[in-house]
């Protein structure tokens, strides 16, 4: 009896496993993680599976497949329920119709959805040794990273700057931004499956910071295969980063762990300079995700830590002390000391989340996020002579800042002739500390939104609105409509959104200083107000042995009483936030994608304009802008070799200041960043990437004065440390 038991349970065994689809590369024969497999479901909806590491994708049913994935075309299988297939996908080296979940009703490809969807790829980020999101998004060649030395990097796409720019984790908002902006390089790619990027307007659905674009980075949170990575890379510039991530099931439960510690150690103007030009900094972030599935819904719940220290070196100075000799002679020494800051940032972020469906044709999804962020200034005199230290008694040498953030949005969505949305976004914000004016300022955001797609086989139409409650600035109603035209090769998109942008607490009331920034809040700023319209239209051209996308794109923003960062003491760095009366931007972009056996080769050119009133009265001042990349990827398959280069042309950049109270221009000058990188995979689970940024050893670009017959001359503006060489290695242990 034992032994039929045991014949029956390996033929149960011997089903489990042939009840599979293998997706391996069609020239190497290894394995493909991460392949989407859309499908329709049995209650006639459609739904996505993804592959493994080993490249498996199990389904309980026969259905007509649609395969996608990374650098491979696409490829439709049916597929009989209790068979073993294998599928040899052909590959591109090109992103060619991923699944894409932002701003959409359901999971499409960015090819059908509405809006202009850019994705950056698991592999492709893999390829050009990619640490970071900042790093990721300089693949996109719509997308413009700035440096920064204290503030990190900062993001542009098509003149609209990072406050205007909607950053999510998995749809939920990233806080802790200074002068509206992210930086990105605290952001790692360890559990990052894709980024997804939407060009244009979408003030109704994530609100008003989002009318230059929204950028949702997609973790492996529907991923359950187990796995223990860990990675390493070092950088000439002193840069060193160690990231580690498991996943595992626990039971019915996915958990997931991943920490990093990255430490940059500063860059001086000379070697004899005490101070740091680019402030050294470490920090640590250690994140927890647990999912389980209870029926047709998802939920979640995450939990994360970050760290972060910058420290300021200060510069020498001299203290005159009287030292006694003997009884009679008393000498007079100067004693050498400096007083050191230390910036200390903690973050804690928290997430409930829960999706799926209510009914066969309703789904919902939605999270609550409670989130803290503080900074701390801290000083402490050092004597250079003995090297001891000891902390400061004035008491306007430290402080500490704090703010708390509860944030929930949700939706609902009825799939029936036509699809509709209806959901909220609540935010409210409390920030505590000297630096504000009293003890406590509160903010709260309360919107409402609703969204409706008509849909025929060429036509899609998403008219949508929002209405939103602000306790501070009065908040105009929000209207916006999108709209996508397909014939054959070609598709048409437009789009129109009206936006609202209050000015959050830290523009208003913080107060922000190190040795690079002194940025000061204004409490008499006024909310702006924009309108933002594009068009596109793309076409993709299918050859014998090549593929060749092109994309023209026009686009128009018109912010009232747009916020903006203004050099007040150009001598001092001093800073303050100003409301310019008006602000355009109008700009074409033109891009083309080729790949033609393992080659890609890509290139976009933007080109736009800024018109600028400083005033009611005053005249506007026109500034052009030009913004090229390109780049050169080429992968041998036999060896598992790829290799990669990116260049970014970053045109005129205008800034503003501040002189005997009229704000001015202060415009800084063109640059060129150059990339080189290869790469190597080794069994299926090491991956070494070696490479150069910034190959042309661009440092400070020089920024001149405009406009103003009481100013003039130039000053310099840190854009990079120069060259650096770097080394990435990334291990799969499991």
């Amino acid at each position: 009896m034992k032994q039929l038991i045991t014949i029956v349970l390996c033929l149960l065994g011997l089903y489990q496993i042939e009840a599979q689809i293998i997706i391996v590369d069609g020239i190497s024969g290894n394995p493909l993680e991460g392949v989407a497999a859309g499908y329709i479901t049995s209650t006639g909806q459609p739904d996505y599976l993804f592959s493994d590491k080993e490249g498996l994708i199990e389904i309980r049913m026969s259905s007509s497949i649609y395969l996608t994935h990374l650098g491979y075309l696409p490829q439709e299988i049916i597929y009989r329920q209790g068979e073993r297939k294998e599928v040899k996908l052909t590959p591109t080296s090109y992103e060619i119709d991923e699944v894409v979940v932002t701003g959409q009703n359901q999971q499409m490809i960015a090819r059908d959805a509405v809006q202009n969807v850019t994705v950056i790829g698991r592999e492709e980020m893999k390829a050009v040794g990619a640490r970071t999101v900042s790093e990721a998004l300089s693949l996109n060649p719509r997308v413009q990273i700035i440096h920064d030395p204290a503030l990190g990097n900062q993001i542009t796409i098509a003149g609209m700057r990072g406050k205007h720019i909607k950053i999510m984790i998995d749809g939920v908002p990233v806080i802790g931004r200074l002068d509206g902006n992210i930086d990105l390089d605290q952001l790692s790619l360890t559990d990052v499956v894709r980024i997804e990027v939407i060009e244009g307007p979408m003030s109704v659905e994530y609100g008003t910071d989002a009318i230059g674009g929204t950028i949702n980075i997609i973790t492996s949170r529907n991923e359950t295969q187990r796995v223990v990575r860990v990675g390493g890379s070092y950088e000439t510039t002193d840069r060193s980063d160690v990231q580690v991530m498991t996943r595992s099931e626990l039971g019915p439960i996915i958990a997931k762990l991943n920490a990093r510690r990255a430490f940059f150690g500063g860059s001086k103007l000379n070697d004899d300079d005490r101070g740091y030009f680019w402030q050294p900094k470490e920090h640590y972030n250690v994140n927890l995700d647990l999912t389980k599935q209870i029926g047709q819904i998802q939920y979640s719940l995450g939990v994360g830590y970050f760290q972060e220290t910058l420290w300021n070196d200060g510069d020498v100075q001299y203290q005159t002390v009287q030292q006694q000799i003997n009884d009679s002679i008393v000498q007079i020494l100067q004693r050498p000391f400096a007083l050191d800051t230390d910036f200390k940032t903690r973050r804690i972020d928290g997430r409930f989340g829960a999706k799926g469906k209510l009914k066969p044709r309703v789904s919902f999804r939605g999270f609550v996020a409670p989130n803290y962020y503080e900074r701390e200034r801290l000083t402490r005199r050092v004597d250079l002579t003995s090297l001891s230290e000891v902390i400061t008694p004035n008491t306007a040498d430290h402080d500490t800042s704090v703010f708390v953030s509860y944030s929930s949005r949700s939706s609902v969505t009825f799939d029936r002739r036509y699809d509709i949305t209806i959901g909220y976004d609540a935010s409210y914000d409390i920030a505590e500390g000297k630096r504000f004016q009293g003890s406590e300022e509160d903010y709260l955001n309360l919107a409402g939104f609703a969204s409706l797609v008509y849909e025929n086989e060429r036509l899609q139409v998403r008219p949508g609105i929002r209405y939103q409650y602000n306790s501070v600035f009065d908040a105009p109603l929000i209207p916006s409509v999108h709209v996508r035209y397909k014939m054959k090769q070609w598709i048409l998109r437009a789009s129109y959104a009206k936006g609202f942008r209050a000015p959050d607490m830290k523009e208003l009331y913080f107060y922000f200083v190190d040795s690079n920034h002194n940025i000061q809040g204004n409490t008499d700023l006024q909310a702006e107000s924009s309108d933002a319209v594009q068009a596109s239209i793309t076409k993709r051209n299918s050859f014998d042995k090549a593929i060749l996308d092109t994309r023209v794109r026009g686009y128009f923003n018109d912010v009232s009483n747009m916020i903006s960062l203004a050099l007040v003491d150009i001598n001092d760095l001093l800073y303050s936030y100003v409301n310019i009366s008006r602000q355009q931007v109008v700009g074409i972009e033109f891009g083309q994608d080729l790949v033609a056996n393992r080659w890609k080769l890509g290139y976009n050119l933007n080109y736009f304009e800024q018109e600028s009133a400083f005033s009611r009265e005053d005249d506007e001042r026109e500034r052009n802008t030009i913004q090229l990349s390109g780049s050169v990827n080429h992968t041998f398959p036999k060896h598992d070799i790829q290799f990669n280069t990116q260049l970014n042309y970053f045109g005129r950049e205008q800034q503003f200041f501040t002189n005997d109270g009229q704000i001015t221009e202060l415009i800084r000058d063109p640059y060129t960043m150059l990339t080189v990188s290869i790469s190597k995979r080794f069994m299926n689970k090491v991956d070494l990437r070696l490479g150069v940024r910034n190959l042309l050893d661009v440092q400070n670009i020089n920024s001149a004065t405009q406009g103003s017959a009481h100013t003039g001359g130039s000053n310099s503006t840190p854009v990079s440390l120069g060259r650096a060489f770097f080394v990435n290695l990334s291990w799969d242990i499991l």
